[in-house]
Parts: C-alpha cells; sequence; structure tokens
C-alpha cells in the first residue's frame, strides 16, 4: 500500500463517521478566522461551517470566495467561480449569476474585529446565535493573533524603542475568546496557537498556564471582568496529540508540551508545531480520539514538483533576457574561485543549460498551465480549474539570485542545511545581523533552502517580506517560493483562490492552519457527536 493510499484510509474515516451521523449537520463557528485553513476542515463531514469572524479585508475576501465554494455540493461548483478566479468574470457577475449562494456567503462571513475599540459586541453577539441556531451540539474554533506570543514575535518587540508588553492588547484577546465561550457555551472548542505560547508570560504569569486555567474554568475566568453568566460550564481540556489523553480535571500531570500537535507526524508536508487544545464541555461524556501518526514524513518534493517551472524576476529592467544575463553574471566576480571546486562544477552545470521557462515568472491570478501534485492528487487537484492559481515569482536583487543560486546547489551536495556562514565571503549579505548569525546565535538559517526530500520547515507569515527562508530546491529556477506553493506546502486545495495583493496573499497562507491537519483534528472532533 502507498503513503497516499495509506493515507487516504485514514481521512477515508471521516466518510464513515458522516454515515453515522442523522441528516443534522453540526454548526461550527470560525473567530479570528484569517483565511479559513482551519475552518476548512471543518466544512465536510458532520459539520457546517456557519461563521466566521476576520477582521482584515483580504483575508476575509478570501473567506467570502471559500463560503461561496462551499455552497455547492461536490462537483455541482458552477462554471462561473472558474470563470471568475481564471478572471474572466469579474466578482459582481459570479454574485449575479448565483445570488442565493452569494448572500448565504455573506452571511456565513462577519468582517468584524474582535477586542479593540473597534469591536461591535452586539453584532458579533448576534451573528453567532443566528449562526447556531437552534443547534444543541455546536463546535467553537479559532485562536487569537499570534504575534505578542511568538518567539519572533517577542525578539522583534524587544528591539523597539518604548514597548510594553503590559499594554500590548494582543495579549488580552484570547480573553475575546472565552467570552465566546461564556456566552454561548459550546459542546466543543478547539483552540489553537503557536508554540511559543509555551515560554511567554505577561505580567510575570505563565501565559499558557493562565489560558489553560481560564479554558477550564471560564465562568472563574469572567468573574474579575464584573460578567455575570446566567449558566455555566467548565470543559475537560484534550490534548490530542497525546496518546493519555487525560482531561485537565482527572490529570492535573499533563505537560504543557503534550498539547503540541507536529503537524509532520501527521502527513503535513511541514514542519509546523502548534499548540492544539481541543475542550468538551463537561457534560459530554465522551473524549476525543487522539490523531494517528503516519510511519512516514511526506516530503516538499511530493507537493512541488507538478507545480509549473518558474523563473524569478529582478528587481531592475526585467525581462527574460536580462535575468539569463543577471543570473550567469556569477561567473564575473572573483569570489566565485572561493567556492570549492565540485559546487562550483555543479553551478557550471546549471549556467550552461540555463533557460527561460515556458511559463516564465507565472501569474498572480491565473497561469494557463495546468498543475499536477504527487501527494494525494484526489485532495490537492481539481481537472476543471485547467491552471494554477496565485503562483507567480517575485523579483529579488540580482545578488540575491546568485545567493539563491549557491544555496540551492549547495544544499544537493551537503548533508546539512545550508547557513549564512557557508557563502563565500564576497557573496556574505550586507547585513546588520550577520556578525551574530556568523557567530551561530541568531539569523544563522537566514537565507535557507526548502529540501527535495524531507518536509519544509515552517511557512510562516514572514514569507510576505522576504523569500530568504523559502528558496525553491531547484537551482534552475534560481527563487524563493511562490504564493502556491507555500500554499501547497500548508496544504491548501488548488482551488483555493487568495484575494489581495501578494503580500496578503503571502500573509494569508503563512498564518493560517494547514486544512489537511485541520481535517485531521475534525475527524477526531466528529467522534464526540457520534
Amino acid at each position: 500500500m502507498s503513503k497516499g493510499q495509506k493515507t487516504s484510509k485514514i481521512w477515508g474515516k471521516m466518510v464513515d463517521l458522516v454515515a453515522k451521523q442523522t441528516t443534522h449537520r453540526i454548526p461550527v463557528v470560525d473567530v479570528f478566522a484569517g483565511c479559513g485553513g482551519l475552518g476548512e476542515g471543518f466544512s465536510s463531514g458532520p459539520f457546517e461551517l456557519r461563521l466566521s469572524i476576520e477582521k482584515d479585508w483580504a483575508p476575509h475576501a478570501t473567506l467570502w470566495l471559500r463560503s461561496f465554494f462551499h455552497q455547492f455540493g461536490k462537483g455541482q461548483v458552477p462554471s462561473h467561480y472558474y470563470d471568475y478566479v481564471s478572471g474572466r468574470i469579474p466578482l459582481e457577475e459570479l454574485r449575479a449569476h448565483h445570488p442565493e449562494e452569494a448572500m448565504k456567503a455573506s452571511r456565513h462571513c462577519l468582517q468584524a474585529e474582535l477586542g479593540g475599540e473597534k469591536q461591535d459586541k452586539s453584532r458579533i453577539k448576534a451573528s453567532i446565535k443566528r449562526a447556531i441556531g437552534r443547534s444543541r451540539e455546536w463546535v467553537l474554533i479559532g485562536g487569537p493573533p499570534c504575534q505578542a506570543y511568538s518567539t519572533i514575535g517577542r525578539v522583534k518587540n524587544q528591539s523597539l524603542n518604548h514597548y510594553d508588553p503590559d499594554t500590548d492588547i494582543r495579549f488580552e484577546l484570547y480573553r475575546e475568546y472565552l467570552k465566546i465561550i461564556g456566552d454561548h457555551w459550546p459542546s466543543v472548542f478547539v483552540f489553537e496557537n503557536v508554540k511559543g505560547l509555551l515560554s511567554s508570560s505577561h505580567r510575570d504569569q505563565s501565559i499558557f498556564n493562565r489560558m489553560r486555567t481560564d479554558l477550564h474554568d471560564p465562568a472563574q475566568a469572567l468573574a474579575p471582568d464584573g460578567i455575570i453568566l446566567p449558566a455555566s460550564h467548565k470543559y475537560n481540556l484534550y490534548a490530542v496529540s497525546s496518546e493519555r489523553l487525560s482531561p485537565e480535571e482527572e490529570s492535573g500531570s499533563l505537560n504543557p508540551n503534550d498539547f503540541v500537535v507536529k503537524a509532520e507526524h501527521y502527513g503535513i508536508p511541514q514542519a509546523r508545531h502548534r499548540i492544539i487544545i481541543v475542550g468538551v464541555r463537561n457534560d459530554i461524556q465522551k473524549r476525543p480520539e487522539p490523531l494517528q501518526r503516519l510511519s512516514e514524513f511526506v516530503s516538499a518534493v511530493e507537493v512541488l514538483n507538478g507545480l509549473p517551472a518558474l523563473r524569478s524576476g529582478i528587481s531592475s529592467q526585467d525581462s527574460p533576457e536580462a535575468w539569463v544575463n543577471a543570473v550567469k553574471g556569477i561567473l564575473d566576480h572573483s569570489w566565485w574561485q572561493q567556492i570549492p571546486e565540485p559546487l562550483q562544477q555543479r553551478m557550471i552545470e546549471v549556467l550552461e543549460n540555463l533557460e527561460v521557462p515556458p511559463d516564465d515568472r507565472g501569474s498572480l491570478r491565473f497561469l494557463d498551465a495546468p498543475s499536477q501534485c504527487n501527494y494525494r492528487p484526489e485532495w490537492y487537484e481539481d481537472e476543471r480549474l485547467s491552471g494554477t492559481l496565485n503562483h507567480e515569482a517575485r523579483t529579488h536583487r540580482m545578488d540575491d539570485l546568485w545567493r539563491y543560486l549557491f544555496a540551492a546547489c549547495f544544499t544537493e551536495h551537503s548533508e546539512r542545511p545550508f547557513r549564512v556562514g557557508d557563502f563565500p565571503v564576497g557573496l556574505m549579505p550586507n547585513h546588520r545581523k550577520l556578525y551574530s548569525a556568523l557567530e551561530n546565535t541568531h539569523f544563522a538559517d537566514r537565507f535557507s533552502v526548502v529540501p527535495r526530500n524531507a518536509p519544509s520547515r515552517t511557512v510562516v507569515s514572514h514569507i510576505q517580506k522576504d523569500g530568504h527562508y523559502y528558496i525553491h530546491y531547484d537551482p534552475t529556477q534560481c527563487r524563493s517560493l511562490t504564493v502556491r506553493e507555500a500554499a501547497r506546502l500548508q496544504t491548501f486545495p488548488d482551488n483555493y483562490f487568495f484575494e489581495g495583493n501578494r503580500t496578503e496573499q503571502y500573509a494569508q497562507v503563512g498564518n493560517a492552519v494547514p486544512p489537511l491537519l485541520s481535517l485531521r483534528i475534525a475527524e477526531s472532533v466528529a467522534g464526540l457527536f457520534e
């Protein structure tokens, strides 16, 4: 049995669970939804994603379009959807052709801010109440923005003048999640956040321990705010990556690291580690099933190789001919002689055969070139798409093209990850943190190549800034990853279209939960409702 067949069998358990359900589908509300990665996994089977709340325009627009897509049954999505994502018709025409589904998608996607001065509490509360309807069973999913908790975010904050963590409202956004629990008492909640939460503190308190205590007993946690709850419950908290699956009230011995889900163990082609807490209301006498680990990792090459090859752009006076000449310009520098001979020979081989790919730099919206995927094609591919979405190579400085070429060739010949100290002296980046990188303290992997035969490093929102952390392993393309390639590593289906400009698209992908991981979590939660 192949790796794809094994994973298909595991995820196929969701179908069996659906068969045991009644015709009633369980409502799901997604808060701090981003572009919908977590919600995508809860959009099938026994679940119905009734409401997604997101404050920013671009991810909200992406959510709306995906909600529209899900208004139709499998194989029933109208041709107008494909006409829109390919740029053949405007959004207004898509809405006009399908007004009922467009209106329903608008009800299911609320652009609103949770927390802060702009929060419309009554509108949010009413929208959640409408989404739940008369359902006695429903699921709350989501997690507050992670910048204040992440390791990288804390380093950035410390470098800012006059930064005061005690006044950073992002530390308190999780209480908005808590208030939703206290207002509506979901049967189950799925709380997601970054691993950096485990080492983060605020006002001399462990953030994670405080959140865990509050999520276990929301009524007690909300009492200091003067909130009087007409009814209250406690929640048993489960770490679905742990075989023990002990609820908090039965065992306080659960290690915080038990709540960390390592995505690469569950069929995700990316080493993404996130905290996942599943809270089950204490009147429900069931436990979620632990996630089943796979025996093999999924490599980056399995999801990236079927996409059209592209060339990078150059920051000034870009053209196909200028790109070829710019890349070959590496031979004109004296530091070329510093490169070890075996590596130099590989680079010469690449330069001698360097050609502009047929699809040039691709297209930010729609590239009229089909894609394939070697891993789980039934999940990724859509034969009706007839092209590739959000697949355009960004432009780079000329000296960064040489760095990408060198790093990609170096990685082919080395058994260890590339580090900035591996550059020839003349090719070293002129960066203010270079010396600390050379001392192997910070930013030693500022330039990093996506490995062919292993899961990628974590795709984070920094990819919107530059592509140095995500250099394509193919030296003939000499570039960083496109939005679609990042989306493939995040396991978004190929027909998932990201709205906004390229920077906004990268940010959406980098901030998301991998949908296939979300599907695994949804499978675990579904068993609670049999």
